[in-house]
């Protein structure tokens, strides 16, 4: 299947996926791809909110050392993988991209001065 006609069918019920299809949506979808799924950015505020506006953590340390993943709960494990899928987020970059353009604003305003 062609990835743009993926692009297109994500989040679509199946029964409005042509039939010459369905039998291949039906199994990728047991899988969970192709469903609707919350953004990253919406994760994140998610956990903002529960966690009172902290950010997930990079590392985990338990005994003043550096956990492994075999000494980590789930929940870690979750926390960690939502830190690293918020760094490589699209909406993370353009976040970064605007406070550098209005941080470069700033500085030039304040040489003119």
């Amino acid at each position: 299947m062609k990835e743009q006609y993926w692009k297109h069918i994500n989040g679509i019920a199946i029964d409005e996926i042509p039939e010459e299809h369905k039998k291949q949506i039906e199994t990728l979808r047991q899988y969970g791809l192709g469903l609707e799924e919350q953004s990253v950015y919406g994760d994140i505020l998610e956990w903002l909110k529960m966690h009172d506006g902290k950010m997930p953590r990079a590392v985990i340390n338990k005994s003043g050392k550096q956990a492994t993943r075999e000494e980590m709960t789930e929940a870690e494990h979750e926390e960690i993988n939502l830190y690293y899928r918020w760094l490589r987020s699209p909406e993370r970059v353009a976040l970064e991209a605007c406070k550098r353009n209005t941080n470069r604003r700033i500085a030039r305003r304040i040489s003119r001065v």
